[in-house]
């Protein structure tokens, strides 16, 4: 069972490191972002543009709390399928680039704590880059 034992349910209390309802949702809002972004096909109905649908939300918080998901995508094939559906690297590399880019300018005077630490996704990230310029 995972270590909930810091939660302070007081309004105003600092977050603390693992907090596992945090954590899922924090991946869940990350992993979701991509999948909206990597999808080839518009949802139906959809006219508002890709910023605009919806907020990553997970870039409130610091990277530890989603990136290992994001890692995980991009190392683990099998995984990236069932999640994501058949996805290349450039859909997967175009979609991290710009949600990090999204999540990374969320909090106060657009500066927020979400970073890309993960050597395997910040070379996908540059390697988007590189087909860029």
């Amino acid at each position: 069972m995972a270590d909930d034992s810091a939660y302070d349910p007081q309004p105003g209390s600092d977050i603390p490191d693992r907090d596992p309802i945090l954590d899922a949702l924090c991946c869940f809002d990350a992993i979701a972002a991509l999948g909206h972004h990597s999808s080839s096909q518009p949802r139906p109905g959809a006219t508002a543009t890709w910023g605009s649908e919806f907020y990553p939300s997970f870039g409130s918080y610091y990277s530890r709390r989603s990136e290992p998901w994001w890692t995980k995508l991009v190392t683990d094939r099998e995984f990236r399928t069932a999640v994501l559906g058949d996805v290349s690297d450039g859909a997967l590399a175009d979609a991290l680039w710009e949600v990090a880019a999204q999540a990374e300018r969320v909090g106060d005077g657009g500066w927020g704590v979400w970073s890309v630490t993960s050597a395997p996704v910040r070379q996908l990230i540059a390697a988007a880059q590189d087909r860029e310029t």
